[in-house]
């Protein structure tokens, strides 16, 4: 299918389950720290053990320290949080967005009780686009996207919107996930 001049209007009301999903989904790489955590802690008291606490290798403590210290600036950072914050911080998702795609850019309209306003992006600074089988995850920054939901399209289509962000994108940046 193929994307017509006329503006793809999209309304995503997210769900807790939806935000959630894309939380994971946009944390696959704690998973690798969280790995490599581990095992740098297993390195470093395995050679205490093998040594005897009394004795510290000039790579243990090293290995120790660096591993508590990385832990602290990932609990401070915010990157483990709790329930409750979770839910606070998806609360204002409630209402939704609106989405208005066009030919070059699109525009995210926020309409909260405590907020209200547009953010516009071009195709081409986006930093990728992932699409899985019920929503576009399109990707402002790194680590910062927004959420468009396949159920809450009130014109065009999800082909059309597919369509239009293969053409506007390198091949490289969009993700298809099924």
């Amino acid at each position: 299918m193929t994307y017509d001049e006329a503006p793809i209007r999209v309304h995503t009301a997210y769900t807790v389950e939806e935000v959630r999903r894309f939380q994971r989904f946009n944390a696959r790489f704690l998973r690798y720290i969280s790995v490599a955590l581990l095992l740098l802690m297993l390195v470093s008291f395995s050679t205490i053990l093998m040594r005897g606490n009394s004795e510290f290798s000039s790579l243990t403590l090293p290995l120790v320290m660096f591993s508590a210290f990385l832990m602290m600036f990932l609990a401070s950072t915010g990157l483990f949080y709790t329930q409750r914050e979770h839910v606070k911080a998806t609360a204002s998702l409630r209402n939704g967005q609106n989405f208005i795609f066009r030919q070059t850019d699109f525009i995210a309209e926020i309409s909260q009780p405590d907020r209200m306003g547009q953010n516009a992006a071009l195709y081409s600074t986006l930093f990728s686009v992932h699409e899985t089988k019920d929503m576009f995850y399109i990707f402002i920054a790194q680590r910062q996207a927004y959420l468009v939901s396949k159920q809450g399209f009130i014109t065009g289509t999800p082909d059309m919107l597919r369509a239009l962000l293969q053409s506007a994108l390198p091949p490289d940046k969009y993700h298809i996930h099924r």
